[in-house]
């Protein structure tokens, strides 16, 4: 059985280097990786909030 709580921390680990190198693109003006990163947050938040949402339903 998968565990929840190493999942979480996984995500949350995932997100927090997301930001990081997003936070780190911006500073050095590299756009076209932002806009990329922007979209893999976006990717990121979207699948953490529907497995919540599954979790929830179970």
């Amino acid at each position: 059985m998968l565990d929840v709580t190493s999942v979480m921390d996984t995500d949350t680990a995932t997100l927090a280097w997301l930001v990081s190198a997003l936070e780190q693109a911006r500073a050095r003006g590299e756009m076209k990786l932002v806009g990329y990163l922007e979209a893999v947050v976006e990717d990121v938040i979207f699948e953490v909030e529907a497995a919540a949402r599954r979790r929830g339903h179970m």
